[in-house]
This record gives structure tokens, C-alpha cells and sequence, in this order.
């Protein structure tokens, strides 16, 4: 399975958007809140946040949210997503790959 991959610049606010969350029977989520954390690649949550970031339910398996600028990233470094829909004690899970770039050129 290959993960979306989403470019952010370090210091800049980001409007995320996750479709196609789905449930475990492969259902679009469409009536679960959602939340979204951000991990360095040895699975610990990136800095300046507080997490996780609630994310609003914008259509059948769509939810959206907004990074912060002040998520503590560095341009050149991955970081892993990871959205999760909760409904009852059935869980929704979407992992993405956030890329750090230097935009500052």
C-alpha cells in the first residue's frame, strides 16, 4: 500500500484534507468524529502542537483540518499522519506521509 504524500513548509499553516477514510469493511466513514497526529519517523508526535487536531467531517469519508504553523517540522524530514475515526468502538484509520520543503526560494 502506498501513502498520499502531502508537501508542508516548515513555519506555514496547512489546510489538510484526508479522503477516502474508511471503516475496517472498507465503508466510507461519514458519521465519526475525527482527529489527526503527526510523528517523526521513530514514532514520536512532532513538537509545537498540541495533539491530537480535531478534524470536521466535510462529506462521506472527507475530513479536513488545519496544521498549525507552528508544527516544529524541518525542511528535508518525512513525517507520518495519521487520521483516525471514531464511532462507537468501531476505529477508521488513514495513514499519509507529510514531506518538510524549503519554500523560502
Amino acid at each position: 500500500m502506498s501513502l498520499k504524500a502531502i508537501s508542508i513548509a516548515p513555519g506555514n499553516s496547512y489546510q489538510a484534507v484526508f479522503d477516502e477514510v474508511k471503516d475496517a469493511s472498507g465503508a466510507l466513514v461519514d458519521d465519526a468524529p475525527g482527529e489527526l497526529t503527526i510523528r517523526d519517523l521513530s514514532g514520536n508526535d512532532v513538537g509545537g502542537v498540541t495533539w491530537p487536531i480535531a478534524l470536521t467531517l466535510s462529506g462521506s469519508g472527507r475530513y479536513v483540518g488545519v496544521v498549525p504553523a507552528t508544527l516544529e517540522v524541518v525542511a528535508g524530514s518525512v513525517y507520518v499522519g495519521t487520521v483516525v475515526a471514531t464511532r462507537g468502538s468501531d476505529t477508521a484509520t488513514q495513514k499519509v506521509l507529510f514531506v518538510a520543503e524549503d519554500r523560502s526560494a
